[in-house]
């Protein structure tokens, strides 16, 4: 998602930088130095340790937190996941901007209700259309998503496209403007590191919007949240 949002706003002066850089002594002193203001998106991957942290040496800063706490997935790393505790203000936003389908709209809004309501988590209840892996194989295109719950699960969709082009960028390029993660559909020369791939795990896509069509393996979900996350990717 970074490195998106370095294109979408390369006209802006201002940095975008992973979370992890708020955690390391040496990047984040330089960001402190050098900004008054920060804004931190997709904070529900934030545990609530790192979230005191983040309050205790940025205590002269302007901190605005953006994320959808409780119902989007939790922190990968291990800690209880941040609470809206601590902040002077909270600002809830109640209207959809996101989606603009109002199937879609409905679907999330069922979702997002069977969270709240700690509902067991069947997929099954959900009105979602439904294909076959042969069906997929005449309908994917490699500008499409599917998504996975695992990076095992993610290969054999690989496996399966893998006559199609489809790269991901690992490492950062700035020379080249090319940085980790990024999706390119011609494979680089031997200096730039760029493996196929056609399938993506729900945490690393969360945050990101995709325009063209995403296909989830329902069979692998884990739960209400990881199946809002995965339908939030949507636009």
């Amino acid at each position: 998602m970074c490195s998106e949002k370095k294109k979408e706003y390369s006209n802006i002066n201002f940095d975008i930088a992973p979370h992890q850089q708020l955690f390391q002594e040496n990047l984040r002193l330089k960001l402190k130095d050098k900004y008054s203001t920060f804004i931190i998106d997709e904070c529900s991957m934030i545990t609530n340790k790192q979230k005191n942290d983040i309050f205790e040496y940025f205590t002269n800063e302007n901190i605005i937190f953006c994320g959808d706490i409780y119902y989007q997935l939790p922190p990968i790393v291990e800690g209880l996941e941040m609470t809206d505790e601590g902040f002077d203000k909270v600002i809830e936003l109640t209207k959809n901007y996101r989606f603009k389908d109002d199937k879609l709209k409905a679907l999330i809004k069922q979702v997002r209700e069977y969270i709240r309501l700690d509902k067991d988590f069947k997929p099954e209840k959900l009105k979602i259309n439904r294909i076959t892996k042969e069906e997929l194989k005449n309908k994917y295109e490699p500008s499409d998503y599917i998504l996975c719950s695992t990076n095992k699960l993610c290969d054999t969709y690989t496996d399966m496209f893998k006559h199609l082009k489809k790269y991901q960028i690992k490492q950062n390029y700035p020379q080249y403007d090319l940085y980790n993660g990024q999706i390119i559909y011609e494979k680089k020369g031997a200096n730039i590191i760029n493996i196929l791939r056609h399938g993506f795990t729900i945490h690393i896509i969360q945050g990101k919007t995709c325009k063209e069509n995403i296909y989830i393996d329902l069979n692998s979900l884990k739960g209400w949240r990881m199946t809002y996350t995965a339908l939030s990717s949507q636009n």
